[in-house]
């Protein structure tokens, strides 16, 4: 009797394809699909950080409150984020960047061919 073990990562939708071997052929066979852990199945640090399973402990921090005051929002980066990049006033950036892409858009003059006028 021939065996295949493997492991798989089911993602959303639930669908695996098998494809089996030649000697399997014209066979019967007995497929079965056992859940394993995820901890048992890949190491840690191999899942990609979005797809491991929140911690007890990670749930319990987000939902503490972190109470802050108006000054610290103000002091903070979230607040007058533009100033970092040399940018005092938004309007005038917002401006003079869409006057710079209207001069890029325009076709190039060729001032090499002469007009021709009708007589």
């Amino acid at each position: 009797m021939t065996a295949i073990e493997f492991k798989k990562h089911v993602k959303k939708g639930g669908k695996v394809t098998l494809q089996l071997p030649p000697e399997f052929e014209d066979d019967e066979v007995r497929i079965t699909v056992e859940s394993i852990s995820r901890t048992e199945a890949t190491p840690a640090e191999e899942i990609p950080w979005e797809e491991r399973p929140w911690t007890k402990e990670e749930i319990e921090e987000l939902l503490k409150p972190h109470p802050t005051t108006l000054g610290e929002i103000m002091k903070s980066e979230y607040v007058g984020s533009w100033a970092d990049l040399g940018i005092e006033d938004s309007q005038a950036w917002v401006d003079e960047v869409r006057r710079q892409e209207q001069e890029r858009r325009q076709w190039p003059r060729d001032d090499s061919v002469e007009s021709v006028e009708e007589e």
